[in-house]
């Protein structure tokens, strides 16, 4: 089992008043968080050691402050996991995450400088810390820039050049912004007289590509925001527990490039029966085919790499026509199962812009990644205003919204005159709808069809 920590990162603004303490002590009770980290906590070290061995931290790292303007400080419970200093700086600390029977990652807690001279040393250390990276890395807290115009609203216009270098910056380390559920602007500030109060998205977390492909399920919430006027933001590495409920059906592109595919086709359809009960003892048929006939795309590679490699060796040693030629079988088999994988995620991330011979299976499964995260639904604000995360909830909110939307009206509807809603067509157009259909252009319709409830897609028909 993955071992995944959970990590807060607040800019609090001052860690020295009773309502501070109150708040970390509720965190702590809601989200358990195995790693703390703190900005501008304004208190001496002393008595941030003492507030914290209050709540059960053991270990902790601190950047000293400037002043009472900075200053970084990290604090985890040595348990699950081993967490030790790579480097540190003014403006961030370097971390290595150790934990049983998985990899270890990267973890970059940041707390940038307000003034952009100085803010943009900070680019360069961890650009060159990404250089020499081949691990998961996670980028962690208070980036004070924004990296677009929609995150900011009202105050003076976003500066452009800022904007696009701390773009650029995150697209030259290759990192993926973790969108946050919650809030979309994590810092607000003063409200002044006759204007608006500006409110930004300075707080992130960022990741590598390689750190998404590991940890799938990685989830950001954005938390309320008290006292502090940044919002505290928490990366539940492992994401919510996820229920066991069955996965539906998905009509998989890849079959088709199967021998037996249409064999199966024609000996599970029911042409004597209504389409629906065709379609639902297709679907019984497709999935134990797909299960025990047609492998999983994984295995496939795997098992086709392994013989490869026997076979290899076993060239090496002797000269073999039947060999040669199972080698030739068997890598015809290996590049048919990269084509399917390559479909597969295609298909998965609902792409147009790539061309099949491009081997970029890497590119799209990050994309479908990031899809399907996006697409996730994982709270929902009912009519009282109160954020609700309990799946079951989730689901009976869903149901009763769309029964409403879709609920009809009994009541007495008024009688429409047609003919003063809608033009009359001309003769021309009415002998056009009045025209056979051509295969071309049933062909186009089916192609553009998306998937419906049964989850069959054009390309099926």
């Amino acid at each position: 089992m993955m071992i995944s920590p959970t990590i807060l990162a607040w800019n609090c603004r001052g860690a020295g008043s009773s309502i501070f303490h109150g708040l970390c002590m509720e965190f702590k009770r809601s989200h358990r968080p195995d790693i703390l980290v703190f900005m501008e906590p304004k208190i001496s070290d002393e008595k941030a050691k003492k507030m914290i061995s209050h709540m059960f931290y053991d270990q902790h790292f601190i950047v000293e402050a400037t002043g009472f303007f900075e200053g970084l400080r990290v604090f985890w419970m040595k348990r699950s996991f081993t967490l030790s200093i790579s480097h540190s700086g003014s403006q961030f600390i370097h971390c290595l995450v150790e934990t049983p029977h998985t990899s270890s990652w990267f973890f970059i807690d940041v707390y940038a400088n307000s003034r952009s001279d100085v803010r943009c040393l900070i680019y360069k250390n961890i650009l060159s810390i990404d250089d020499n990276m081949t691990q998961l890395c996670c980028i962690m807290g208070d980036f004070n820039e924004v990296s677009s115009l929609i995150e900011k609203r009202s105050g003076a216009p976003v500066n452009i050049h800022k904007c696009q270098d701390f773009s650029n910056w995150i697209e030259g380390c290759n990192l993926v912004d973790l969108k946050a559920q919650g809030p979309c602007f994590t810092w607000k500030g003063d409200k002044r007289n006759g204007y608006d109060r500006v409110v930004k998205r300075i707080d992130r977390v960022l990741a590598n590509d390689v750190r998404i492909h590991l940890f799938k399920e990685a989830l950001v919430r954005v938390l309320s925001r008290a006292k502090s006027d940044h919002n505290p933001l928490l990366l539940l590495v492992g994401g919510l527990v996820n229920s066991f409920a069955a996965r539906p059906f998905r009509f998989e592109a890849t079959w088709l490039m199967h021998k037996d595919f249409h064999k199966v086709i024609a000996n599970s359809w029911r042409k004597d029966a209504a389409i629906h009960n065709s379609i639902s003892d297709l679907t019984c048929k497709l999935k134990w085919w797909n299960k025990e006939i047609f492998w999983n795309y994984f295995q496939r590679k795997k098992q086709a790499l392994s013989r490869l490699e026997g076979i290899q060796k076993a060239l090496e040693r002797a000269h073999s026509n039947y060999l040669a030629r199972v080698e030739q079988d068997v890598h015809k088999d290996l590049l048919e199962a990269f084509y399917q994988e390559e479909i597969l995620w295609y298909q998965k991330a609902r792409g147009k812009w790539l061309n099949f011979g491009d081997r970029n299976s890497k590119f799209i499964h990050t994309s479908t990644i990031i899809l399907r995260k996006r697409n996730k639904i994982i709270s929902l604000k009912d009519n009282m205003g109160n954020w609700i995360n309990d799946e079951e909830a989730l689901k009976v909110m869903a149901i009763d919204f769309y029964t409403k939307v879709f609920y009809e009206d009994q009541t007495a509807k008024p009688k429409l005159v047609m003919s003063a809603i809608f033009l009359s067509l001309e003769i021309e157009e009415c002998n056009i709808l009045g025209c056979n259909i051509s295969m071309e252009e049933v062909k186009k319709a089916l192609f553009n069809m998306q998937p419906g409830p049964d989850s069959f897609q054009g390309l099926f028909y």
